[in-house]
């Protein structure tokens, strides 16, 4: 269950129903969690940054189903024990959840807004480059010109 929470929250996020077979039939929400506020604190403890879900029981075909909302998170999510996964769908259309690498936390991050390639400082760059890009920018002319003598 942990696993599919931060899944989801490293995805758009969206519901989860414990008590509810693949196929969409009924079974029924083991006893065990069937306390929404402990499975909410269980969420909350057993991820990093921790994820506040909303989770309610709720009645269905006389079984109760726990519904469980996990919000898209802000940043990346992880287990306690550091394992970050993210959600797909598979070719059939079904849900699993997978590694996320390193490779791709920058990709989600600039996804969420919060990473700009173009805010990034250029090493080695100098005052009077900046300078020259704003000359460049005032009259596109230069820029030209400046391509042409360089060649």
């Amino acid at each position: 269950m942990i696993e599919e929470i931060i899944g989801m929250s490293n995805t758009a996020g969206g519901f989860l129903f414990l008590g509810v077979e693949d196929d969409g039939m009924i079974t029924g929400v083991h006893k065990k969690h069937k306390d929404s506020i402990g499975v909410m604190a269980l969420i909350a403890n057993s991820t990093v940054p921790p994820i506040s879900v909303r989770a309610e029981i709720i009645t269905e075909e006389n079984l109760d189903v726990l519904k469980i909302e996990v919000p898209r998170s802000r940043g990346v999510v992880s287990t306690a024990s550091g394992k970050i996964l993210r959600r797909r769908l598979k070719f059939d259309s079904s849900p699993e959840v997978i590694p996320m690498y390193s490779y791709e936390i920058p990709s989600r991050l600039a996804e969420l807004g919060m990473l700009d390639y173009s805010a990034q400082p250029l090493a080695g760059a100098k005052l009077d480059d900046l300078e020259r890009g704003l000359l460049y920018m005032e009259d596109p002319g230069r820029i030209i010109q400046s391509l042409q003598a360089e060649m």
